[in-house]
């Protein structure tokens, strides 16, 4: 059990893991987990489900208010990592340069680049280059409703 929990960690790049279920199953899981796991961990008692939807929404507000942060830092600075707007993003997604994707909510999906609608292409090529996708809303203002964290 410990392993498939550890692979999904990695897989996911979780920032949670959630234990749940009798409290001797729950200390023999995260005793077997490796050092590096210990820190996502969170123990629950009793029903998860409303509990696990409340930390897991409180992770992806923290992840999502740390990408704007980085974003914002980035463009500020004027270091060449951060970059928005469809052309730019759909470049810098093409060749491969972009850590993580940022999408305002309703990313308008009329607008055609790559061959197709920009709310379909620009996620598939995250996917395709194996970039993080975050959508931050009304966090940050992007040019278009698209921006990314290109690679070091």
């Amino acid at each position: 059990m410990a392993q498939e929990a550890t692979a999904l960690v990695d897989r996911l790049r979780a920032e949670l893991l959630v234990l749940s279920g009798p409290l001797s199953a729950r200390r023999a899981l995260r005793v077997a987990l490796p050092g590096r796991c210990h820190r996502l961990v969170v123990e629950m008692e009793g029903p998860a489900d409303p509990a696990v939807h409340h930390l897991a929404g409180r992770a992806n507000r923290n992840e999502r208010r740390a990408v704007v942060v980085r974003f914002r830092d980035e463009a500020t600075r004027m270091t060449g990592r951060a970059v928005q707007g469809m052309d730019a993003v759909f470049t810098a997604l093409s060749e491969g340069r972009v850590a993580t994707l940022l999408l305002s909510d309703p990313l308008v999906g009329d607008r055609l680049i790559g061959g197709g609608r920009a709310d379909e292409v620009l996620p598939l090529l995250a996917v395709e280059h194996d970039a993080e996708i975050v959508l931050v809303g009304g966090a940050v203002r992007l040019h278009e409703d698209v921006g990314a964290l290109l690679t070091p």
